[in-house]
């Protein structure tokens, strides 16, 4: 609670469209990763300041960009939404096509020394679109739902074709969750989870890394288990309250997950 006034009294939230209670946490989770990122750079002695300056520029912009999208009315909120999610969609599918590679998947596009993948900023605003058409299909029962099925389709064939299958279990989970809560038939709900059902499995039997990550989380003893067991350590060796920024063992020696 009493991070929750000190929040009020710091912003003077005066902004109905903006929700205390989930900034709070998000504000939260922000400055746990910047002590984190703190922690981690200071075993990288040559980038160590870029790394912090970095983040924190990008958490800075993050929260500049939910205050200005909480201003917005429904109407601009919902024509941008769209601008944006059509221009992820594009880029998403141009790195199928016109970017190599990274480690086996085609998700990143970079351009000189700036790299970023569409996806990430493709997730906002699908969720505020799906959330848009399942409302306005509670309300007036029209085709609403079948865009929005089409919506989640097109991303997902995007995502196993890149391939990425831990981002379609995250798309795929938010979406489910949105389904529930609202008031769909039931009959509507089971053919589709029986359909992407069959997407997973099929996932398993054809793509081969899906299946070792798979196959590499369930059984211990399949497969390079270097990055859990290093994760298993961190836990062991910092205990619950860790052992102090930069005072870490295991982070003096992470790779590139």
């Amino acid at each position: 609670m009493k991070l929750l006034k000190m929040t009020k009294i710091l912003f003077n939230f005066k902004n109905k469209n903006l929700d205390i209670y989930i900034f709070v946490p998000v504000v939260f989770l922000i400055i746990v990763g910047i002590f984190g990122v703190f922690s981690v750079s200071m075993r990288i002695d040559n980038k160590y300041d870029l790394l912090i300056k970095k983040h924190i520029i990008f958490c800075v912009f993050g929260l500049t960009i939910i205050y200005l999208f909480s201003k917005l009315s429904l109407k601009n909120l919902i024509m941008i939404s769209i601008l944006i999610f059509t221009c992820s969609i594009l880029l998403s599918i141009s790195t199928i096509f016109f970017f190599p590679e990274t480690k086996g998947a085609n998700r990143w596009i970079k351009l000189f020394n700036f790299s970023f993948q569409p996806t990430e900023v493709l997730k906002p605003s699908f969720i505020i679109l799906s959330s848009l058409l399942l409302a306005r299909y509670n309300s007036k029962k029209d085709f609403s739902f079948l865009i929005n099925l089409i919506l989640f389709t097109t991303i997902s064939i995007i995502l196993l074709r890149q391939p990425d299958f831990g981002m379609f279990i995250l798309f795929f989970s938010v979406w489910i969750l949105q389904i529930f809560n609202t008031q769909i038939e039931k009959k509507k709900i089971l053919p589709i989870l029986l359909i992407f059902s069959g997407a997973l499995i099929s996932s398993y039997i054809l793509l081969d890394h899906v299946k070792f990550r798979i196959n590499n989380f369930l059984f211990s003893n399949v497969g390079d288990n270097y990055q859990i067991n290093k994760s298993l350590n961190s836990f062991s060796n910092g205990g619950f309250f860790g052992q102090g920024i930069g005072n870490g063992e295991v982070s003096k020696n992470l790779p590139d997950a």
